[in-house]
């Protein structure tokens, strides 16, 4: 379960009393090293930590509660303000006493308000960041209240012994809940900041960089230095006057000002170029960035004749499953026969949140015509089933007379969803025409549709696999032929080879047997709704005969058979099942027969035992998994079972169970031929006391 922040519970607080070891380590400035020693024989700063369970979450009456408020708060080492007690059963004085000998003026405490709200009731906690998405919190009031980062930071300036008994926020007994802290201690903070006036412009005009450096949060520096540098970074160089280095710079000076900020220049040719700002030999307690801040300038020369560039993006697929790889195949169109300006194109996935360049170029000449990008490979695509990737080609410019504005393909998407399997059991796939499935594939094993038999297909297969070969765990390294170890093929020599075009294509004269003539007559007629299990045998006939039917849930039981045909949809709204055994005759088995010319399988039924026979001389007799098409996999999410012959001119697959990022392999639907079909019908056979002709097939002599 995923809460967010705005509805995680308040947490009740309970108390736990352990000891914490305090420590004290010496940080001084090395200008003051001796005056310091002689008059603090220890150390300027100290922390803390209060130990004890963070108590169990939710409401409660009484006590310290996140909801009535909590955070790290800022107080004076010697003053009335303080909270009333300590979690873990430690003395506030005690506290005050420890700082105001660190010559500290300030305690930092993370602390948690009882029910009256105050300060004065507060106590103090060790720090739980886990906390900070729960109601109540208060570090961005103001005044005292400090902010989470900017504790972190001052708990960041004390030296490295004093913090090494101590964790920032874990929630443990080692995690910090006060430290002391002397505010006239020396800290800087510099900011490198970077801009141009156009990111684009045409050979001949002129450009001005703006490099700064912001110094902030400046305490007790005194003479401390730092050093920095403006530099040209890009692949083409910026003129002498553009380039500036500055040692010794003093820090408290520097708050106001910023020598070499403003650089105008006219470009000589076309390129690109950049200024970089980088502040570098500041003393330790001064946070500055590591990285420079940049700005760059894309200089062009116009191409007067006029062009229009028009981006477009397609997709490998418009759906495919978590974690597949998607190919992102970008292009360009220029209008024009002539090359274009120079030009940026960036490839963005605007969705899911937040959006990111894929990939990019600058400086690109796209000449007449249409221009295929380099595809892009997506792999970043685990995502739940239903979210959409959205991908968006931008170019700047556009066109002749527009170099600032980027235009931009509409969003083009893909949606993660998953692909649903089916099995075949103890049986042949035989199929007038191609089989087309797609597989899915996961660390270099494939999991997919498969037949436990053969498959006789007269058109291609493709994806689906004979001989049960995806079934279990998959099936590792998949090759065309390890997939179609029985799968029929119309091929000179017997040997497989690696050529998807060459399974299948196999011509059989076999056809879909007469069922419905081995049941003679029209049978006896029944309503709109019945349940098989209930309808009454007539002496000798067991068949009935109906237009458009629907079927109740029914266990037949042993002995029973039950025939329909219909001339219109038999609609199965409930499970069909034979009752358990035990038998000791194939004359004990019951068996449900339909015959219709179409059978439709409600979403909530999961299993069907009978023959499913839907065929007419039209070719088409239809048979639906789910009464409902399948589009989401809220959709006919129930896994369905069929026990007995299929037998239809069209199949509809509609299910969407299985095939879950955790079982890729299993199965929506299972076709399973079992044993007893075939010993009903062998007692079928010998009760009759006539041989019955089916069908004739003239045959030419053999010499």
């Amino acid at each position: 379960m995923v809460l967010s922040a705005d509805k995680m519970p308040s947490l009740q607080l309970s108390l736990t009393i352990r000891q914490v070891k305090h420590v004290s380590v010496l940080v001084v400035s090395t200008v003051a090293l001796a005056l310091i020693f002689a008059m603090i024989p220890q150390s300027l700063v100290h922390a803390g930590g209060a130990a004890g369970g963070g108590g169990s979450s939710g409401g409660g009456t009484g006590g310290a509660q996140t909801k009535y408020g909590f955070g790290w708060y800022n107080f004076p080492t010697n003053g009335s303000t303080r909270p009333q007690y300590m979690r873990d059963g430690g003395d506030w004085a005690d506290v005050m006493k420890k700082c105001s000998k660190e010559s500290a003026n300030r305690i930092i405490a993370f602390i948690v308000f009882q029910d009256t709200k105050t300060v004065a009731t507060s106590v103090v906690y060790r720090y739980d960041s886990g906390w900070l998405g729960y109601s109540g919190y208060m570090g961005n009031n103001g005044g005292n209240w400090l902010t989470a980062p900017a504790a972190h930071e001052l708990f960041n300036k004390l030296d490295s012994a004093t913090k090494a008994p101590f964790n920032w926020g874990k929630g443990n007994a080692s995690s910090v809940a006060w430290f002391c802290y002397d505010s006239s201690l020396p800290s800087a903070k510099i900011t490198a900041e970077a801009s141009v006036s156009d990111s684009k412009i045409v050979l001949g005009d002129s450009v001005t960089f703006t490099n700064d450096l912001k110094i902030s949060n400046v305490n007790n520096t005194r003479d401390d230095t730092f050093d920095y540098k403006i530099t040209s970074s890009g692949p083409d160089a910026l003129p002498a006057p553009g380039i500036k280095s500055y040692t010794n710079v003093s820090i408290f000076d520097a708050r106001t000002t910023s020598n070499g900020r403003l650089y105008t220049f006219t470009p000589p040719a076309v390129g690109h170029y950049c200024r970089k700002i980088k502040a570098s030999g500041a003393p330790d307690y001064v946070v500055y960035p590591v990285n420079p801040a940049e700005a760059c300038v894309d200089v062009v020369q116009v191409v007067t004749t006029d062009y229009t560039l028009t981006p477009t993006v397609t997709l490998g697929s418009d759906a495919i499953e978590a974690g597949e790889l998607l190919t992102v195949n970008p292009s360009v169109k220029n209008s024009s026969s002539d090359n274009s300006n120079p030009t940026v194109w960036k490839l963005t996935r605007t969705t899911p949140a937040p959006s990111a360049t894929l990939s990019s170029a600058s400086n690109i000449t796209f000449p007449g015509g249409l221009t295929n990008l380099s595809p892009y490979p997506d792999n970043d695509t685990n995502f739940d089933v239903g979210t959409q990737l959205c991908y968006v080609l931008s170019v700047q410019p556009h066109g002749a007379t527009d170099l600032t504005e980027y235009t931009s393909t509409p969003p083009v998407c893909a949606t993660i969803g998953k692909r649903p399997k089916t099995q075949i059991w103890a049986g042949d796939l035989n199929v007038g025409g191609d089989v087309v499935a797609k597989p899915s594939t996961k660390n270099s094993t494939t999991y997919g549709s498969w037949s436990e038999y053969g498959i006789v297909a007269s058109g291609g297969i493709t994806g689906a696999a004979s001989g049960a070969a995806f079934a279990g765990a998959g099936l590792a390294n998949a090759t065309i032929c390890g997939e179609n170890v029985l799968s029929f093929s119309n091929t000179v020599g017997s040997a497989c080879t690696e050529n998807a075009d060459a399974i299948g294509h196999y011509q059989s004269d076999a056809n879909i047997p007469p069922v419905a003539d081995n049941f003679l007559g029209t049978g006896n007629p029944i309503p709109g709704t019945v349940t098989p299990s209930a309808l009454n045998d007539i002496v000798g006939d067991n068949t009935y005969n109906a237009g458009d039917v629907t079927l109740n849930a029914s266990n037949l039981p042993a002995g029973k058979t039950v025939v329909i045909k219909s001339t219109g949809t038999v609609t199965i709204a409930g499970n069909q099942t034979y009752a358990d055994g035990k038998y000791t005759n194939i004359s004990q088995l019951p068996q449900l027969v339909i015959i219709a010319k179409s059978i439709m399988i409600n979403a909530n039924v999961d299993r069907v035992d009978a023959w499913l026979v839907a065929t007419n001389n039209a070719g088409n007799g239809t048979i639906y998994t789910c009464n409902d098409e399948g589009k989401t996999t809220n959709e006919c999410s129930t896994p369905l079972k069929v026990n007995g012959p299929v037998m239809t001119d069209k199949l509809y697959l509609r299910r969407t169970a299985g095939s879950d990022d955790s079982n890729l392999g299993a199965p929506a639907e299972i076709f399973n031929l079992r044993a007893d079909a075939y010993l009903w019908a062998i007692n079928q056979a010998s009760n009759k006391t006539y041989i019955q002709t089916v069908y004739n097939t003239e045959l030419p002599p053999r010499f």
